[in-house]
């Protein structure tokens, strides 16, 4: 659960990874806590979606691959 500011809803996907409440809404967070608090196979499901998603964006490989990709373009701009 987070409030949609700044990079978090790239990182929370709502109803599937997560919920985003809008920020400073007390009535919203409290709701989405009984909705989880109710439902375990909900709190079930969003967690080992959110665990596979950030694997997938934010995993190791994943990363290396990028910062590679990033150092082999920029040293050829500059001729390394």
């Amino acid at each position: 659960m987070a409030s949609a500011v700044g990079g978090i809803p790239e990182q929370v996907v709502e109803g599937r990874t997560g919920f985003l409440v809008p920020t400073g809404d007390a009535r919203a967070l409290a709701g989405r806590v009984l909705d989880l608090l109710a439902d375990e196979g909900l709190r079930v499901r969003m967690g080992r979606q959110a665990a596979e998603d950030a694997a997938r964006r934010f995993g190791r490989e994943r990363m290396v691959g990028e910062y590679l990709a990033f150092y082999r373009a920029n040293l050829k701009e500059e001729g390394i």
